[in-house]
């Protein structure tokens, strides 16, 4: 365990509050803790239109194909994504995760005692990816999907 204020810079980085399902307030409390008062606090989070924009990048169709499966408007909606039991990621099964809205994460932060904050993003859902666009808009039901978005 670190001393209070150990810290001139914290790094959360990796996205771990977006794995943080319960108490991710108490776990963001301890970061504020060993931060350094007028320190800096660096995170990652995944953001809701960032991972369908990664996806949308890797050519994930099924995921705007099948978006009653992957709950699509359930996440973009609420942000939480249940665990699938189907995906696996290096043998484990995908776990539940959270997706943040901007002003949701400035608001969890700032209510962590967090100031002075700064968010960056990716643009929009299809920046930098035309070329997997143009292609998923070949699938009837992945083109609904995203236009729907």
């Amino acid at each position: 365990m670190f001393s209070d204020e150990s810290f001139d810079l914290t790094v959360c980085y990796g996205a771990p509050l977006s794995y943080i399902t319960e108490n991710r307030e108490k776990a963001l409390s301890e970061l504020v803790r060993v931060t350094r008062r007028g320190g800096t606090a660096a995170f990652s989070v995944n953001n809701t239109w960032g991972i369908l924009r990664n996806a949308l990048g890797k050519m994930k169709e099924d995921l705007f194909a099948n978006g009653d499966f992957w709950r699509i408007d359930e996440v973009i909606e609420t942000g939480d994504c249940p665990s699938f039991e189907s995906v696996k990621f290096g043998g484990e099964t995908s776990p539940e995760k959270h997706f943040f809205k901007p002003a949701e994460l400035s608001d969890l932060l700032e209510n962590a005692g967090l100031s002075d904050i700064a968010l960056g993003a990716a643009p929009c859902l299809c920046s930098g990816n035309s070329v997997q666009y143009n292609k998923l808009a070949e699938n009837p039901a992945a083109k609904a999907r995203t236009e729907a978005l």
